[in-house]
């Protein structure tokens, strides 16, 4: 298992917790923000942070993965869901897109699981209204 800090903000504070990820099994460890340590699995690593999230919340990981613009593709999710795509409504994503869902995120960028799962369809819908033209040479 890698051991990486998140931080975890809770009524204006900010607290250094821990993770310890396990991406063969999809499992998350988490240490700290009054807790004991707790395990939480999902399908993917995005699915097992999501149910670490749900039950923090209201308190907020502070993580790429929990970032209102962010979401895996389901090739992401395929190999482990340990990046997600940062997503730009109208636009599609490249690699340069890529994160790591436990890379630190501000504050200002990070949503509730539903605010998250509602930008991710209303990004899905913008795209499929983008018009590509490919031209012979």
């Amino acid at each position: 298992m890698e051991r990486l800090r998140v931080d975890v903000e809770a009524g204006g504070r900010i607290e250094a917790c821990e993770v310890e990820v396990d991406d063969e099994t999809s499992t998350i460890v988490f240490t700290g923000a009054g807790r004991v340590r707790e395990t939480f699995r999902g399908d993917d690593l995005f699915e097992a942070l999501k149910a670490l999230r749900a039950a923090l919340a209201p308190a907020r990981v502070l993580c790429a993965g929990a970032r209102l613009d962010v979401w895996p593709s389901a090739m992401a999710r395929a190999g482990g869901g340990r990046k997600a795509y940062v997503t730009r409504m109208g636009a599609q994503t490249c690699l340069s897109d890529l994160v790591d869902i436990f890379a630190p995120a501000p504050a200002d960028t990070i949503a509730t699981l539903d605010d998250q799962a509602t930008f991710h369809a209303r990004w899905a819908a913008s795209t499929s209204e983008v018009v590509q033209v490919v031209s012979d040479p």
